[in-house]
């Protein structure tokens, strides 16, 4: 018998191998539970710091267009408030790029893309203040010349492509992380699974041998041998159940074992808490099937897991004992049953909702951060504000305004797919859009019915149940707008994420709507400026024609009576003195100079043949005088089909040939000239082109300025064209240069 003990000692028996299997399984169970969870951890920082990279990017982005606006409202109104809105926006600037500078420290390729985006930032920001100091010191007018010359496109340009390629940059990392996430919970789940199993394995054998050994206790020969392998595989056998157990119940994965038919037999508190029971005591005896948020999910997944008998890496969502949903990374498996009917099933699952809600956020704020940027439409940027809150927030309908002297003003409401015509106004204080008009923050309510500050119109109209109304601030804190998201989808209630989310939204909103404010004063501006040059052209060639008119009329006739005078004492028998009759003869050469001088002068103010016969007849007797006078060979052609032109349309196509030939004498060098009118279509195109020495670049550059009178020269062409709606292109090198007028021409002017 001591050799039989010797021997044991001596010699690894099965019951200690498997108590060893049980043991190792438990402890590779715990290191690869660890890996995973610092695996999570580091990745889960990866992925947030990626966000706040965005966050950063978006929030910059949205305080240069703070500024811009500031600036522009500086300039329109003189407001000094303006300016401290802008100042605020260069200090968040700063802020950002110095936060933007610590994040991306460990990236050489943003780190990069940032120092080029500074300096591009600072230049912006110093042309921004130039037009600043220009309205303070220069006026209005200056300063307007600066800002509709676009002098800062190219630092703008520059700014938005590289902040679209940090964008891009983070996206693709966000990418990477994201899919070495999905990969890491597949690996992980797998592990777990894997070893999981092999440690349940083992326990089912360790139970095996032991119940073996009960039953045949009676029978064993060798007492002393028998009794000891089994006590030590009994002990073996209940210290791996223990750590098991508290392996089990401390594990950050949910796990959860369900009978054949889906009903849970046993599952870990993180598993219940993940799935919002207080308890795992709460889900035994629950189909994990119910768990399962979309039903055709869950047929996928229990098909897939017939078939195969084991998957993982899945990204799937299930749904709370609330009924929210949440999403999870998990891995399923088929293992032995120990009662021997069937076969459990093993769930694995990690809760990835806040990823995925964070990823989700973050896109759909840089997607509406876009669309709301890409249009100057007041109307069209906030009915597209409304429908992308409604999609972001999983709402049913909503409905959006802005402020007027009266409160919130409201046009139209979205209700599902439909757009309602609705005008409706709340006053200040009324309903959820006057209470955030009073109040300047949010407001949610999840039960309209009960809440009786609301009111009853236009909640009840729309079975409106619940809501939350976001106000739209502008740089100065103030309320612009609103917009309202009604009823969450499934009947669920609104959450302060949700609220969190639309107030984000509400402030990318708020620079896109003041963009579009400004540029419709400064639209306005410019159409009050573009009105009042017009009407001073028109009154220029009224006074011109008023001028011919009095010289040809008035002066012209007293110089011809004044020569038929001189003429006839010139002709008279009486006795002059030779000194008189040279005196005489003088005069009167000078006064037929002075009345061809007056004809020619009177000709150039306004050619009476342009209201007697006709353009064609004008530009003819224009062209053949200027041939005479310069010596410079004209080619016109003017088709007589050309048809009857409104006295501006020919009044500004004869200034255009005027001023183009007199270009010419004056600049080009040319001998030759020739001038076509056309007619292609409803469209107008008159050409006039020379062989010259060109015009240089830097003056066809030229932007718009004040017009003090015509002959300014290219400034003046393009200003009459533009008021016919029409428009001006010129094109010069050495072999010459050629001007070209396109005017609209409609059937019913023919």
């Amino acid at each position: 018998m001591a050799a039989g003990v010797q021997r044991a000692n001596m010699e690894w028996s099965l019951p200690r191998k498997i108590a060893l299997g049980v043991a190792s399984a438990l402890a590779a169970l715990s290191v690869a539970s660890y890996q995973t969870t610092r695996h999570f951890r580091e990745i889960n920082h990866r992925v947030a710091h990626t966000h706040e990279v965005l966050r950063e990017i978006v929030a910059l982005r949205a305080e240069l267009k703070d500024a811009e606006s500031s600036q522009l409202g500086y300039v329109l109104t003189g407001k000094e408030s303006y300016l401290d809105a802008f100042g605020r926006a260069k200090l968040r600037i700063d802020a950002h790029l110095k936060d933007l500078l610590q994040l991306t420290e460990d990236d050489p390729d943003q780190e990069h893309r940032l120092s080029s985006l500074e300096p591009r930032i600072g230049d912006r920001l110093a042309q921004l203040q130039a037009a600043i100091e220009t309205r303070r010191q220069g006026g209005f007018e200056a300063a307007r010349r600066i800002v509709v010359s676009d002098e800062g496109k190219e630092a703008r340009d520059t700014i938005r492509r590289l902040t679209r390629e940090m964008e891009r940059g983070e996206t693709s990392a966000l990418e990477r992380r994201l899919e070495a996430a999905q990969e890491g919970g597949r690996s992980a789940t797998i592990v777990l699974s894997l070893f999981t199993s092999l440690a349940c394995v083992f326990m089912l054998l360790a139970y095996w041998l032991s119940r073996r050994a009960e039953e045949g206790r009676g029978r064993v020969v060798g007492v002393t041998e028998d009794v000891t392998e089994r006590q030590v595989a009994e002990e073996a056998l209940r210290e791996s159940e223990k750590r098991y157990r508290l392996l089990f119940e401390r594990s950050l994965a949910g796990v959860c074992l369900s009978e054949p038919d889906g009903r849970i037999v046993d599952c870990n508190k993180t598993f219940a808490q993940i799935f919002g029971y207080a308890s795992a005591a709460e889900l035994f005896g629950r189909s994990v099937w119910d768990l399962y948020f979309d039903a055709s999910e869950c047929e996928a997944m229990l098909t897939a897991l017939q078939k195969t008998g084991s998957f993982s890496g899945l990204e799937f969502r299930a749904q709370r004992k609330d009924g929210g949903p949440i999403w999870l990374l998990g891995s399923v498996a088929l293992i032995p049953n120990p009662s021997g009917a069937g076969q459990l099933t093993q769930a694995t699952v990690i809760d990835i909702s806040e990823r995925k809600q964070a990823e989700s956020v973050v896109r759909s704020l840089l997607r509406i951060s876009e669309r709301l940027n890409s249009t100057l439409d007041v109307d069209a940027l906030i009915d597209s504000l409304v429908r992308e809150a409604i999609d972001l927030v999983h709402a049913e309908g909503g409905c959006s305004g802005l402020r007027t002297s009266q409160g919130m003003a409201c046009h139209k409401i979205f209700r599902k797919s439909e757009i309602t015509p609705f005008e409706y106004c709340w006053p200040p204080g009324e309903g959820a859009p006057g209470w955030v008009l009073a109040h300047k923050t949010p407001y949610i309510s999840n039960d309209v019915a009960r809440e009786s500050q609301l009111g009853r119109e236009p909640y009840e109209q729309f079975a409106v149940r619940s809501l939350i109304t976001t106000p739209i601030l502008d740089s100065e804190g103030e309320v612009i707008g609103f917009f309202e998201i009604h009823n969450k989808k499934d009947g669920l209630a609104f959450t302060t994420s949700d609220q969190q989310t639309l107030f984000a939204v509400s402030q990318a909103a708020s620079v896109a709507i003041q963009n579009a404010k400004a540029y419709c004063k400064v639209r306005q501006a410019e159409e009050g400026l573009r009105q009042l040059s017009g009407n001073l052209l028109r009154s220029q060639d009224d006074e011109r024609r008023r001028i011919a008119r009095e010289l040809h009329d008035s002066t012209a006739q007293s110089l011809a009576a004044l020569v038929i005078n001189l003429t006839r004492l010139d002709e008279s028998p009486a006795e002059l003195g030779p000194g008189t009759r040279d005196l005489i003869a003088d005069s009167l050469a000078l006064a037929e100079q002075c009345a061809r001088e007056l004809r020619t002068l009177s000709y150039l103010l306004h050619p009476p043949l342009l209201d007697e016969l006709g353009l064609g007849a004008a530009l003819r007797q224009y062209v053949n005088g200027f041939a005479q006078r310069s010596g410079i060979r004209v080619d016109l052609n003017v088709p007589v089909g050309v048809g009857c032109l409104s006295q501006d349309v020919a009044t500004t196509l004869f200034r255009l040939v005027q001023e183009s030939l007199t270009n010419i004498h004056k600049h080009s060098g040319s001998q030759t000239a020739a001038v076509r009118l056309a007619r292609r279509g409803e469209r107008l195109t008159l050409e006039v082109k020379d062989e010259g020495r060109g015009i240089p670049s830097e003056r066809l550059r030229v932007s718009d300025e004040q017009l003090a009178a015509f002959g300014v020269g290219i400034t003046g062409m393009r200003e009459r064209v533009r008021q016919l709606g029409g428009q001006l292109e010129i094109k010069s090198d050495r072999q010459g240069t050629t001007v070209t007028a396109i005017l609209p021409f409609p059937e019913g002017q023919a």
